[in-house]
């Protein structure tokens, strides 16, 4: 599995989009450049993550085998 740039990552990913990180379920709220906001049902606001560390989650990595 080929890393994929942020500017490839940005077309993957949209507002809306939903993904398991720690057991909790959370939904993307802004796109970035180099990162993205989303929220959770337990901390609605500021929390974000940058493309390369999302490719390392294991939801990204069961998805695109």
């Amino acid at each position: 599995m080929a890393i994929r740039s942020d500017k490839q990552m940005r077309k993957f990913l949209y507002v809306g989009y939903s993904f398991l990180f720690k057991g909790e379920h959370c939904k993307i709220t802004k796109c970035y450049m180099r990162w993205f906001e989303y929220s959770t049902l337990d901390k609605p606001n500021n929390n974000y993550m940058d493309y390369s560390f999302f490719q390392q989650t294991p939801h990204y990595k069961s998805k695109n085998k």
